[in-house]
């Protein structure tokens, strides 16, 4: 793959923001760069649907989102906190392998006490 110099100084750095889309392009060198650096990009709206003419004129309003309740979610993670904490519903296994990790930790701790 060839090397591409890219030489961005105080003289261009304007046409270079307007290349890469921070403004719109204001010439066809700085369109035809913005499409070579875009061309992959894709958009999953249909075009029909879009009035530039509301939004320009300030009709256009954004649609509402209905957020979704985290009720269900709070009540499922208080419950597995419960679970950690009194140690219900945790496989031996993986009881063993906490008690053990804690125990490593505390050991660690003392031996660092003693130097």
């Amino acid at each position: 793959m060839p090397k591409v110099n890219v030489n961005i100084t105080e003289d261009n750095i304007a046409e270079w923001i307007h290349s890469v889309g921070y403004f719109l392009p204001r010439s066809d060198k700085e369109l035809a760069r913005f499409e070579r650096l875009h061309n992959g990009l894709t958009h999953g709206l249909d075009i029909n649907s879009v009035d530039p003419f509301a939004i320009l004129n300030g009709q256009w309003q954004p649609k509402v989102f209905i957020s979704l309740s985290s009720e269900g979610l709070d009540e499922e993670i208080s419950e597995l906190r419960m679970a950690a904490r009194k140690h219900q519903e945790i496989p031996d296994g993986i009881f063993k392998q906490m008690k053990n990790n804690q125990e490593k930790d505390e050991s660690s701790d003392n031996a660092e006490d003693q130097d």
